[in-house]
């Protein structure tokens, strides 16, 4: 096998200021074989494709939401169609390791690091519809110039994505916080710090 581009360190990097990156991508669009030194979610929002990941091939269908991580070697294959639609959002380790003491779950996001194959769990089309936006939602804030809300927005985001989709089978992870709290952090306007404005236009 010839050389293997690891993105994060000779291009694909992630933004310096909020260690976040965002795609939104077409078949034709996406990467051949690749690793990263950053971690990535990816939701299949349309259409399906063969994930050859780790020296394995597994079949991603609309959907269905993946966790990357920094030692997966990974690239997609036409499968049927070119419908195939992913949006990505990969996130530094500083951001996990953040992620991890809010959370206190150590060992709940070991397990999901250290699996041989990245975790998958598919979505059913509220869910999709859901976790979509919000991926898009920070993609649109990375564009701006509000970096501490476009963190903050993240964390709260990749956060819910693991308690509520990842952490499932864990008695301790609530289901109901995030979401209320997220649909409470769109809405809600902060008078006194500005870089707080709304988390929806």
């Amino acid at each position: 096998m010839g050389h293997i581009p690891v993105y994060g360190m000779e291009h694909t990097f992630l933004d310096e200021k909020t260690g976040l990156l965002y795609r939104n991508s077409r078949f034709r669009q996406t990467a051949s074989i690749h690793t990263h030194t950053f971690y990535e979610f990816f939701i299949v929002a349309e259409g399906s494709a063969l994930h050859l990941v780790n020296d394995s091939i597994q079949t991603i269908t609309q959907g269905d939401l993946v966790f990357i991580r920094p030692k997966d070697t990974h690239s997609y294959q036409f499968y049927y169609s070119d419908d195939f639609r992913i949006i990505n959002i990969g996130f530094s380790e500083q951001l996990l390791q953040n992620i991890r003491l809010f959370l206190d779950h150590t060992a709940m996001l070991r397990t999901l690091t250290e699996s041989e194959l990245p975790p998958c769990v598919r979505l059913d089309k509220s869910g999709r519809e859901e976790i979509s936006v919000r991926f898009e939602e920070i993609g649109a804030l990375m564009d701006t110039p509000k970096i501490q809300k476009t963190v903050f927005y993240a964390k709260c985001c990749l956060a819910d994505v693991f308690t509520r989709y990842f952490f499932s089978m864990c008695s301790l992870c609530s289901s109901f916080f995030f979401p209320h709290f997220l649909s409470s952090v769109r809405l809600i306007k902060f008078s006194v710090d500005p870089f707080f404005f709304w988390f929806r236009n």
